[in-house]
């Protein structure tokens, strides 16, 4: 409908104005802001859904599809689906190939952005605070945020509405917001998830931004705003 889109075309303006004021703030000062904010909202929304949903079912999923994850990474690192035909060629088109595209075009932007605001690290700090600790905080991440909807969806409690259709299909660009507003706290919890949507996206392409501005100013790591 027409009022959805215009609710689009606001949502762009607004979040166009927070990436312009954050990206020419600085990287110390609106970019810093934005991603303490965000690490902040994410954290709290972990938190809760551990403490107040299934904790006891959330801690022995992660550890257990952590254990599956590397028992079968090479394999499925390396599945084409060779043998599903069109079925799995649509299936990589959809997520494994495009997911390696993604990386690959994301990567000289996020190395350069990395480089920046890593001046002054060390090589240990720079491992431990670009590898280790965001690959242990995607494990809580999915962990948490996955388990809760698998566990509800399996056990479906008084009250709760599964987002599956009847056809099978999942909406996936609503699903998130299906489920939390489900759950105690639902109001909290989406507009947590819609302000982490927001941030994400701003930062997101605060790095792309400032990127493009150094390599356009001949790798100037203060490029001017204009």
């Amino acid at each position: 409908p027409d009022d959805n889109q215009w609710i689009e075309y606001l949502m762009i303006v607004i979040v166009s104005g927070f990436v312009i004021w954050s990206v020419t703030s600085g990287v110390t000062r609106g970019m810093k802001w934005l991603s303490t904010t965000n690490l902040m909202i994410a954290a709290g929304l972990v938190l809760f859904l551990l403490i107040a949903g299934p904790t006891q079912f959330l801690a022995k999923e992660m550890v257990q599809t952590l254990g599956e994850y590397l028992q079968n990474f090479i394999s499925r690192s390396l599945n084409t689906s060779a043998f599903y035909g069109s079925a799995g060629d649509a299936w990589q088109s959809g997520w494994t190939t495009f997911y390696w595209a993604w990386w690959m075009s994301w990567t000289p932007f996020v190395g350069v952005f990395i480089a920046r605001i890593s001046r002054g690290r060390t090589v240990r700090q720079f491992v431990f605070g670009v590898m280790i600790v965001p690959t242990l905080i995607s494990v809580v991440w999915f962990g948490v945020l996955g388990g809760t909807a698998l566990y509800y969806e399996a056990t479906l409690p008084s009250g709760y509405t599964s987002v599956i259709a009847a056809d099978g299909s999942v909406n996936a660009s609503s699903a998130l917001f299906q489920v939390m507003e489900q759950l105690p706290g639902g109001t909290f919890l989406v507009v947590g998830a819609i302000l982490l949507s927001a941030i994400f996206f701003i930062t997101s392409s605060d790095s792309g931004s400032l990127v493009m501005a150094m390599i356009a100013t001949g790798g100037n790591p203060e490029p001017p705003n204009r």
